[in-house]
């Protein structure tokens, strides 16, 4: 087998691969055999026929062509293997020459890891604060568990700050209705804050089953561009009001929330939920300075395209799912925004290639320093999982597979290089 290596632009080459009459004869037998099962052949059973009786039955030039899908999965292999390329992703195949009894010559063009001269992480700039809670954090903390226990009557009287609404809203502008800008039953609680400023004070007064129409105008950085800095016509009806009663910060309010004996338990209990949150966002924040630090430390090669479109289409995903997750429609989201998904992939491409940067580094990290993923951790996660979806054999079959212990035993082996990266930033004891 002969083998030529072309180097082309954006980290891809170029393999012409020639194999011979005399290796293609083991891909031919292969070929016959696959062959003879799909063609009844007379005399012979199923996958039974020599190449020579197949050859007679289909011909030479249809018995090459199934051959060469073997001779490619086999050679490429070997090709790789053989010149030490460290490829990635699926090879673009074309063929050059393939007829019976003459060797076959195809072209396979694929994406190779880029060069990398990684900086020096022996240390780094990077410094791990503190969460930091102050006395308001777990004030607020304590009166959104409050609220969680509030109870609520409809009354019949004029509505006032801290009062439900029940609403009917439409929406105007220049006296034409604004496209889904009508909603129906909405809840709006006066002083909540979580409408456009002015909107919960014009709530104010209003009774059941009245009608009120006012024009607010609405922030200049509102999400949808189309009002933003602009006024808007609200006609609202009131369908409800509701009188909010909260129950007193005393310890039978703990003792409601939870396991808690006394209001000054739940306090420290919330103080420290609020303190680990504190701190993991500080330690994410460490994790991404560190990263950061050695992708700028560090030299690269050209990035293979399809690294950075395949973490481009992550981080579309991602944004698709935030907006989902908040209740919101995609295709709204681009129409508001007055951008195609492509805009958006324009716009993430500098964050992409440094995510696919740290990805590449992280691979490095771990080959240097020989860290590998922990078997029973992995395992760990694997059983884990199968519990949580033991009703589901479809994802069980898809948990409890090869492919998937390969997912974590990366995702574990990634995990253990930050955290060995972090550990050169801290102080030294």
């Amino acid at each position: 087998m002969n083998i030529t290596v072309e180097s082309q632009p954006k980290s891809q080459l170029k393999l012409t691969i020639e194999v011979s009459v005399e290796e293609m004869k083991p891909h031919l037998e292969r070929a016959a055999e696959e062959m003879s099962k799909k063609f009844k052949i007379e005399g012979f059973r199923p996958g039974k026929a020599s190449l020579g009786i197949v050859i007679g039955k289909v011909g030479a030039q249809a018995v090459w062509e199934e051959a060469a899908e073997f001779a490619v999965r086999k050679t490429l292999v070997q090709a790789i293997r053989e010149k030490d390329l460290p490829t990635i992703g699926q090879p673009h195949i074309h063929i050059t020459k393939l007829a019976p009894d003459n060797e076959f010559i195809y072209t396979a063009e694929t994406a190779v890891l880029p060069k990398l001269e990684i900086g020096d992480y022996s240390a780094f700039k990077a410094k791990k604060n503190k969460g930091e809670v102050k006395p308001e954090d777990i004030d607020k903390a304590v009166t959104e568990l409050q609220e969680m226990f509030a109870t609520e009557a409809m009354v019949d009287r004029e509505a006032k700050h801290g009062d439900k609404v029940v609403v009917d809203i439409d929406l105007f502008q220049d006296h034409v209705a604004v496209e889904g800008g009508a909603t129906k039953q909405h809840p709006v609680v006066i002083g909540s804050g979580h409408f456009i400023p002015g909107f919960e004070d014009q709530m104010v007064g209003v009774k059941n089953n009245e009608t009120k129409t006012f024009t607010l105008e609405f922030p200049k950085e509102y999400h949808n561009e189309k009002l933003a800095g602009k006024p808007g016509e609200f006609t609202v009806k009131i369908n409800g009001v509701y009188e909010i009663t909260k129950p007193e910060l005393n310890d039978e309010l703990a003792k409601k929330a939870g396991k808690f004996e006394t209001l000054v338990e739940l306090r420290t209990k919330l103080e420290e939920n609020l303190q680990t949150e504190a701190d993991d966002k500080e330690d994410a924040a460490f994790e991404r300075a560190v990263i950061e630090e050695l992708v700028g430390k560090s030299k690269f090669g050209d990035l293979p395209e399809m690294l950075v479109e395949s973490e481009l289409e992550k981080m579309l995903h991602e944004l698709q799912e935030q907006v989902t997750q908040q209740g919101g429609k995609w295709e709204d989201y681009l129409t508001a925004i007055k951008k195609s998904a492509d805009d958006l992939k324009k716009e993430f491409r500098p964050q992409g290639e440094k995510r696919v940067k740290a990805a590449l580094l992280i691979r490095e990290v771990a080959k240097l320093e020989k860290i590998e993923a922990d078997p029973k951790s992995v395992e760990e996660q694997v059983q884990s999982t199968l519990k949580m979806y033991a009703s589901n054999p479809e994802v069980l079959s898809r948990i409890d597979s090869p492919d998937y212990r390969d997912y974590l035993k990366s995702m574990d082996v990634n995990k253990r290089v930050v955290d060995f990266l972090k550990k050169k930033a801290l102080p030294q004891a």
